[in-house]
């Protein structure tokens, strides 16, 4: 009958006029990736894009994926997918092929022409210095821009005039740089949002830089990052999130899948790293016997710190005598000890300690680019000297370039053996499970150095069912810019590498540590990535060996206090990659007004939608939610974890609870207890919860109401011990608050018999 349906519906689409049909195709799902276009010859992949270090993180803030296209090499899609709802590229510099990607961006979905946005960011990609041909005179009319002349020459004394969106001045002013400009202007005044003004003219004379034509938008090189010489890094001059935002929110009312936020509480998860795992602390007296930094670590950062959760890495080389030398028996016994805590969860970062992937376990090799392709002819002298600066790029240093990481170890910690992928992999992950084999926490690969690891690694970590781990470039600067925080991922179209959500760099995690002040920094980045927007959860992220320094421990433990203090949720760094995978699969599909259902979620958990203060949850149309909370601007919806496909449905409602509750049932508020399952029917509402230290659940229910709760050790199958036996009466708006008694990650089940009448 299916097949019937879809047959008759492509039948359909085929007899009404493209305008309908884009309508019915893009009613089908919510489009939320994002293609990233780059230049293959100047960037060497994705993970070297500025678009990846610097926009990305930003368009997953706004609930989009990016899939990366290599516009020198790959062929351009055409058709473009339903599922694409925009292309963003950042080029430095012409593409040697211009007329070609001209010509495509012109075409792509050219029967639904406001389906993709298109965001550019420096240069458009096209020639300055000639003519504009059809399709790339057409593709800057896309854009909404009109090339009036060649570029020109602007000097000290050019005008800067503001008008229209305030799209500057995120981080830092604009400050004009005279040079050499192309002459690009917005076709419609009002679209223009930043322009300049060369010296004697009139403002219709004016260079535009930023222009903001819906669906797309365009912003000059000048306008996008400055380079702050007073600290570390960049920082925005253009509102990252206003332009994209502005260029793809077709509808503000639209879900986005949201990584930082639990059953509405930040998340929480620490890692430590391997490094000094075998360093011996400073002696204190000199017949003292000096303890390892292992030794240190469980007897002053893990121990006393009970109700947070932490995943351990260890080598297995300082495990191996061997390898690790004498010092591996003490290192293997500490392993042993520290691993079988209930706060703690299994991880490796393979055998050998591997500080520079990227040099070690490389990806095939592809064919050599031609120094000059065929299509560069003699009466082409631009293009011509496009290709030899990209193939001569490695000459030209790039402002914008990673930094080199310092190995001034080598690239591996134990280098006598060759470097084996399955070794430093699926072997590693077995041994390390082998020293615990009753943990059911699901191990981690926590990637070591560069955390640049090839495909046939990443492959090898999850085929032995581990949860792969680490990477990114996210640091603490001497002030921080939202430039320096690293996306929730990055896909190579195989597979995705889910990142550290806060600072992972080989820098700040390694032993010694470098960068004492970076550490101290992190509890400012931890409070300034939660407001005004929550970009990121709480992760704390150190290596063995800082417990063996007083500095840099005291620093880890006020970071911990901070993690209870300011209300988190603590899972195990596994569960958070299992949301990021979510968030990379899940889909959006509408099913009315404000309605959608939920598919392919894998463990995304939390939906937000911004700008929602008149909005709520409606929990009678809904299916599979467990309640919601405002926080700042935005509305966090809990989904129930046993629910497939979830139904989520809002009505207009600007209740503070951001939720409309049915009678004689409840709306989860927020919680620092994972629930694992939850059964409601009126009058009754049963919850399978694990956590750690005091459990806090609080819901709205019917105002007045009044409550019995049970808590029992154990699942609801199988109830054990009886923990708490608690009345409660909601307040005047249905508010209502219990606390709950955990064993540390085991599982209780909590029983709220609502006092209904009759």
């Amino acid at each position: 009958m299916s097949r019937m349906l879809l047959i008759l519906f492509c039948f359909l689409v085929s007899q009404i006029g493209p305008a309908t049909a884009c309508e019915a195709e893009k009613a089908q799902t919510t489009a939320r990736t994002i293609l990233g276009l780059y230049d293959g010859g100047r960037e060497n992949s994705p993970a070297d894009t500025r678009l990846h270090r610097f926009i990305e993180l930003p368009l997953n803030h706004l609930g989009y994926r990016v899939r990366y296209l290599d516009v020198s090499r790959d062929d351009l899609p055409q058709p473009v997918d339903p599922s694409i709802a925009g292309a963003v590229s950042w080029f430095d510099a012409p593409l040697p092929d211009s007329e070609r990607f001209a010509a495509w961006a012109v075409a792509a979905r050219s029967d639904c022409p406001d389906a993709i946005s298109f965001i550019v960011l420096g240069e458009t990609g096209l020639f300055a210095d000639h003519k504009p041909r059809d399709a790339e005179a057409d593709y800057l009319h896309r854009l909404g821009l009109g090339w009036t002349a060649r570029s020109i020459l602007l000097g000290d004394l050019t005008d800067v005039s503001h008008t229209g969106l305030p799209l500057r001045g995120f981080e830092s002013d604009f400050v004009f740089r005279p040079g050499r400009y192309a002459s690009l202007r917005a076709l419609t005044a009002t679209d223009a949002a930043l322009s300049v003004i060369p010296a004697g003219k009139q403002a219709g004379d004016s260079i535009d830089l930023i222009v903001q034509h819906h669906p797309n938008a365009y912003v000059h090189q000048s306008a996008t990052l400055d380079a702050d010489s007073r600290a570390e890094g960049y920082f925005w001059i253009m509102d990252p999130f206003a332009i994209l935002g502005a260029a793809l929110a077709r509808d503000k009312q639209t879900p986005i899948a949201d990584v930082t936020t639990l059953n509405g509480r930040r998340i929480y998860f620490e890692t430590v790293g391997p490094e000094g795992w075998l360093a011996p602390a400073p002696a204190r007296t000199f017949d003292e016997e000096p303890r390892l930094g292992a030794e240190n670590l469980a007897a002053t950062l893990i121990m006393p710190f009970p109700d947070l959760p932490v995943t351990v890495s260890v080598v297995t080389g300082d495990l191996d005598e061997t390898i690790g030398g004498k010092s591996a028996q003490i290192g293997r016994r500490m392993a042993v000890s520290i691993l079988t805590l209930p706060q703690t969860a299994v991880a490796t970062s393979g055998r050998s300690l591997v500080r520079h992937w990227a040099a070690i376990s490389k990806p095939p090799q592809t064919a050599a680019t031609p120094f000059v392709k065929d299509t560069v002819s003699l009466d082409q002298p631009n293009r011509l000297l496009a290709v030899l600066g990209r193939n001569l790029r490695q000459a030209f240093a790039d402002p914008y370039a990673p930094d080199e990481p310092q190995l001034s170890d080598g690239l591996r910690q134990y280098g006598q053996d060759p470097f084996v992928t399955g070794a430093e992999t699926a072997d590693a992950i077995e041994t390390v499970r082998t020293l615990v084999p009753n943990k059911h926490v699901r191990p981690l690969f926590l990637w070591s150095g560069d955390g640049r690891p090839a495909q046939d690694a990443q492959a090898a970590v999850r085929q032995a069912g581990a949860a792969a781990f680490g990477g990114g470039i996210t640091k603490v600067g001497a002030s921080l810019s939202m430039s320096a925080l690293s996306s929730f991922f990055l896909s190579d179209g195989q597979q995705i590498q889910v990142y550290h959500a806060l600072p992972g760099d080989l820098g700040n995690l390694g032993y010694p540590l470098k960068d004492v002040y970076a550490l101290q920094g992190l509890g400012l980045m931890v409070l300034q990535t939660n407001q005004p927007m929550r970009l990121k959860p709480f992760q704390l992220a150190y290596s063995a060996g800082t417990a063996n320094q007083f500095a840099t421990r005291s620093i880890i433990e006020r970071l911990k206090h901070l993690a209870v203090s300011t209300g988190t949720i603590p899972i195990f760094a596994a569960r958070y990659v299992e949301i990021v995978e979510g968030f990379s699969s899940v889909e959006f599909n509408p099913e009315g007004a404000l309605k959608w259902r939920v598919t392919g979620r894998g463990g995304l958990q939390t939906l937000r939608f911004d700008d929602a203060q008149a909005l709520s949850v409606d929990l009678a149309e809904s299916a599979g939610v467990l309640g919601a909370r405002r926080i700042n601007r935005s509305l966090y919806i809990a989904l129930d974890p046993g629910t497939v496909e979830p139904v989520v449905a809002l009505t207009p409602d600007a209740s503070p609870s951001g939720m409309k509750v049915l009678a004689g049932r409840i709306g989860l508020l927020d919680s620092n207890l994972e629930i694992l399952s939850a059964t409601r029917t009126p009058c009754l509402s049963v919850l399978e919860v694990t956590g750690w230290g005091k459990g806090e659940i609080s819901f709205y229910g019917d105002p007045g109401a009044g409550y019995l709760v049970n808590i029992v050790a154990g699942a609801r199958q199988s109830a054990g011990l009886v923990l708490g036996h608690i009345k409660l009466v909601a307040d005047a708006s249905g508010y209502v608050a219990v606390t709950v008694p955990t064993r540390h990650g085991k599982v209780e089940t909590v029983s709220l018999h609502q006092q209904c009448p009759g």
